[in-house]
């Protein structure tokens, strides 16, 4: 399972396919295809290379269950979700595999300075021709082209500075408008900042705090 971008994952549940077999009690349908399945959890960086950060192994003597349910420990970061049964040659067939993130900020790899917050129900809204300063009132005296109300992702993250911009269906010449809202772990002093190779403004509560004018690549923060 490939997931958009790197989140905190907080559980796992796997759905079984019934699977009709002589051994099953009483004759019945059982799962014992999953038995002793290896559930993994991998961060894939932007260059490709996987690192495992979290693996479960079924010990289950006989039948895992249809409906199997993997609290996972707090704080583990992935983007990929891999099910694999180790040492035997069969078809793995799965009805279904999800995964469930809160929200929460985490430092890929360890990073001090590369924290990532989650922000669930992101809303996007794309404006054409992007080549001048933004106006006093950002984007809001302005028609977008296009919405995205349920945007794929949870977090405003683009690894690449080439291809389409987020959900637009445009590389280049676009502006995007984000709302959404994060929690922070503890209470206390926080930068928010932005990243950005162009012009952006950050606003909180409608009340803009930080703000990027340069056609670079550029880190502006406010406290």
């Amino acid at each position: 399972v490939l997931l958009g971008s790197p989140v905190v994952i907080d559980s796992v549940v796997v759905h079984n396919r019934d699977l009709l077999h002589s051994l099953c009690p009483n004759g019945g349908n059982c799962s014992r295809r999953l038995k002793g399945f290896k559930m993994e959890i991998l961060f894939v960086a932007a260059d490709g290379n996987e690192s495992v950060v979290h693996t479960y192994d079924d010990s289950s003597p006989t039948d895992p269950g249809l409906v199997i349910s993997l609290d996972i420990p707090a704080g583990i970061v992935g983007n990929k979700v891999r099910i694999s049964i180790p040492g035997r040659t069969e078809y793995l067939s799965l009805r279904e595999v999800q995964v469930f993130s809160s929200v929460g900020c985490f430092n890929p790899n360890g990073d001090a300075n590369n924290r990532i917050c989650q922000a669930p129900n992101l809303k996007v809204a794309y404006y054409f021709g992007w080549v001048g300063l933004l106006p006093v009132d950002g984007l809001l005296s302005l028609v977008p082209y296009q919405t995205d109300l349920d945007f794929d992702g949870n977090s405003i993250r683009m690894d690449t500075t080439t291809g389409e911009v987020f959900t637009s269906g445009r590389n280049d010449h676009v502006a995007a408008r984000f709302v959404g809202y994060t929690v922070f772990d503890h209470a206390g002093s926080y930068s928010i900042c932005i990243d950005s190779d162009g012009h952006g403004n950050l606003y909180i509560d409608g009340a803009l705090i930080a703000y990027s004018s340069y056609i670079i690549d550029r880190r502006v923060c406010a406290i």
